[in-house]
């Protein structure tokens, strides 16, 4: 194997972004070994801040001078303060000398959690402003914005005077006993609050630290405005992730540990008290004990019923100082309860792998253990009998699939689905084989223009998009590709249930929308409450990774808002779909005139064609438009209109002006290669002889005359909805993209993907024989030029 003797201090190499990633094998070993000095669980934010602000290994601190500590945030406790993700620096306010930090782990600490770390179900994977189960009421807003009840894990060694005990004498004072500073996070709204720790830390940077980055990035990329300075940091994280996959580090999700700080923890290399195996295996069997039935013979028994328990208060309650018993041991206290919490759930996993995934055996009954919701309390484990779990879900026991919070959800669903069978069969839906060729309901689809179209499909992640119509909205329906059905299909089992997290960036959603469970029946998603902001027509992007049981779909906000006729439109939208829908408008009163103007808008809506493919326009050949006024007048018994009153009644609603505008073409013959259509194409002012002969006929040809109704948006003067480029946020659906990396994958991995694996580690220089039989590769679904040479491992 390859060695190489890492640089003492931290560098970001200037050919970061141009060159291949497998060139920098003296970063690589620094990240290396910056883990093992720090013995912290490190992070694509810890690893940036160590490179580009020149973390001294020797030193044990950052020697940069970059750093403009004078202009770091204060912060205290129980205090309403910006977001601090990981990665981000501050001065603790101690009432003296403020104490440098920088943050180095951090979780949620809901209200709702117990000390001992007993959690209710609805917690468990709830949206960030959730407040209880399906509940909107406030929902956690305040003036300040969305407001997070968090603990933050710090260390203050790294930019004050590097010792440690300077920090343990701000424990019980401007920190709490346990070592870690509680308070409140004020997020600008639900997007942000739902944001990661590297787009959070990305925000960070953007709008606190701009001066000091731009400067450390300078000789890696463009940061000369903003945008550019955005777009190289979010490059550079990628690149840091990628150089973090190469170290050989065990990875507990976005964390990565040294196998020898994780070795000296399993084996008890401890100089006090700590936590063991023993007490990890001890809260997995408390947890497990908690879902099991209880017989009572006074007042009954407790049914089985799945439980959850966190495992950051549980193991701070359950294992106490030996000399101090009012404090956790000190392993769970100061910067060492990070990695305290990343070794004991990276045994977790380990240790529910063994034999039948997630199951341990407990009074005769067999349990499944398995990661519910990685947030709260550092990490919230689910138990229930075994017999209740899907055969999908015993594996990938560390995805936290957000059961809690959809079962507490599970009866607004089947009161939402009950309400809508009714209206699926008034629409035309109706009950189709699962591997039919055909289907009505996507034949509907395709005729409104709101069939999905895969937007790009690779071996992990399909996407797709579609407008949403109505018959998506009154259904409770999410329509998917044939692509990404039949990719379902492989891995789910029949009427299988998913996780849908909705996001509409700029707009509030209610928790019970922002994340709900839908069912997949083998061609489409049901169940799916979409919330009333979604208006008909809006363009939405869908993302499934196949290794997952998460759907995520998101609107795209327009760069200029428009209105229409009134309405505001803030969203990318298809004209056509909507055209359609505001062509049959609800607010006009029906006289029962067969030519009044809310029965032809009507008939535009239903037998408007579209003129091409994202034209803002629809069209009605008159013949077709005559035969339905004969056919209405007929079915309510009053005198049929003539061809002349008819097109008298078309000519009052022509207009020049207006958002919805309508007027007279002659249909043309058009051949698109795949058949001749006819097309209206050229604007005219008819006479009555050519109407008189454009109506004489069954069927259209060419030369008739068709009614085409256009929308014409007006630009309307006010802010765009899309996220402040410092938010975080993403203003695109780039966060659908996933690059490749290498994964642990305790079961399930296949020879092609171990494979892959190897020649991945070849390709950026680490020698196979490091990776672990554990480790698989997981490819990317899109990327730059730059990214597909770096991972051409297939």
């Amino acid at each position: 194997m390859t060695t190489f003797s890492p640089v003492r201090t931290g560098v970001l190499p200037a050919g970061l972004l141009t060159e291949d990633l497998g060139g920098h094998p003296e970063t690589v070993a620094f990240l290396r070994e910056l883990a093992r000095v720090r013995r912290l669980p490190l992070s694509v934010p810890l690893a940036f801040n160590a490179l580009a602000f020149r973390f001294d290994l020797d030193r044990g601190k950052y020697t940069s001078d970059l750093v403009e500590t004078g202009e770091l945030p204060v912060i205290a406790a129980d205090q309403v303060i910006a977001p601090m993700p990981v990665g981000a620096t501050a001065r603790l306010d101690t009432g003296g000398e403020p104490v440098l930090c920088e943050v180095v782990f951090r979780h949620g600490e809901h209200p709702a959690l117990d000390p001992d770390g007993k959690c209710p179900p609805w917690l468990s994977g709830a949206p960030a402003a959730a407040v209880g189960p399906g509940r909107a009421e406030g929902a956690g807003r305040t003036a300040e914005g969305v407001v997070l009840k968090e603990r933050l894990v710090v260390d203050a060694t790294a930019l004050g005077s590097g010792q440690p005990n300077r920090l343990r004498r701000l424990f019980g004072g401007t920190l709490n006993p346990d070592g870690h500073l509680v308070v409140r996070s004020a997020y600008v709204d639900d997007e942000q609050a739902e944001l990661d720790d590297v787009r959070l830390f990305v925000s960070h940077l953007l709008r606190q630290r701009t001066a000091e980055v731009r400067e450390a990035l300078r000789p890696v990329g463009p940061v000369a405005d903003d945008h550019k300075l955005a777009d190289t940091l979010h490059r550079v994280f990628d690149a840091l992730a990628t150089l973090l996959d190469a170290t050989g580090l065990l990875r507990w999700r976005e964390m990565y540990l040294h196998p020898e700080t994780y070795e000296q923890w399993f084996a008890g290399d401890e100089d006090t008290r700590g936590v063991d195996p023993a007490d990890v295996d001890q809260f997995s069997r408390l947890l497990a004990s908690a879902c099991l039935p209880v017989e009572g013979r006074r007042f009954g028994g407790v049914a089985a019923r799945p439980a959850y328990l966190a495992i950051g208060p549980a193991l701070r309650e359950s294992i106490r100082d030996p000399e101090d018993p009012d404090l956790p041991t000190d392993a769970l206290r100061g910067p060492r309860y990070a990695t305290t919490l990343v070794c004991a759930q990276l045994y977790l996993v380990e240790k529910l792998s063994q034999g039948q995934p997630g199951v341990i055996t407990l009074r005769g009954k067999e349990v499944h253990v398995r990661l519910d919701d990685a947030w709260q309390g550092a990490g919230v484990w689910r138990a229930e009998l075994s017999e209740s779990i899907a055969g999908e879900l015993r594996d990938q026991v560390d995805l936290p699939l957000a059961l809690g919070w959809l079962g507490s959800a599970e009866p607004a669903r089947v009161e939402h689905e009950e309400s809508t069978s009714d209206e699926s069969a008034e629409l035309g839906a109706i009950p189709s084989p699962r591997f039919a060729e055909a289907d009505t309901e996507e034949l509907l689809e395709q005729s409104d223009g709101v069939v999905a179209r895969d937007r790009w499909v690779d071996d992990t992640t399909l996407a797709w998009q579609f407008y949403l119509g109505p018959r998506h909205s009154r259904g409770g329906v999410l329509p998917l590709t044939p692509k990404v059905a039949e990719e379902m299909r492989a891995v789910l089992p029949p009427e299988g249930d998913l996780q849908l997290d909705i996001s509409h960036p700029g707009t509030e959603l209610d928790p019970a929308h922002r994340r709900q469970r839908v069912r997949f029946d083998g061609r489409r998603l049901h169940g799916v409450q979409w919330p009333d902001s979604m208006f008909l027509g809006i363009r939405l992007t869908a993302s499934w990774c196949a290794d997952s049981f998460q759907v995520k779909a998101t609107s795209t906000a327009l760069e200029t808002p428009v209105d229409v006729e009134g309405i505001p439109i803030d969203y990318e939208f298809d004209a056509a779909v909507l055209l359609r829908y505001l062509a049959d408008p609800v607010d006009l009163e029906d006289t029962g005139e067969v030519l009044s103007m809310p029965v032809l808008r009507g008939m535009f809506s239903r037998l408007g064609l579209r003129v091409g493919q994202g034209a803002p326009e629809l069209f009605v050949p008159l013949t077709t438009l005559v035969r339905e006024v004969t056919t209405r007048a007929q079915s309510i018994c009053v005198p049929v209109p003539t061809v002349q009153a008819v097109c008298a009644a078309v000519g009052e609603l022509v207009a020049e002006e207006g958002t919805v505008r309508v007027d007279w073409r002659v249909l043309l013959s058009n051949d698109d290669g795949q058949g001749d259509w006819l097309t209206p194409r050229r604007r005219c002012e008819p006479d009555w002889e050519w109407q008189a002969d454009s109506c004489s006929r069954a069927e259209p040809i060419a030369a008739d005359l068709a009614v085409v109704l256009s929308l014409h948006p007006s630009p309307a003067d006010r802010p765009c909805r899309a996220p402040a480029l410092d938010s975080g946020v993403s203003r695109s659906d780039e966060d659908f993209l996933r690059r490749g990396h290498l994964r642990s994958l305790p079961s399930g991995r296949s020879p092609k993907q171990r494979e892959l694996a190897i020649r991945y580690a070849k390709s950026i220089g680490l020698d196979p024989a490091t990776i672990s039989p554990q480790i698989t590769y997981v490819s990317e679904s899109g990327s730059s030029a730059r990214k597909r040479s770096v991972h051409s491992v297939g």
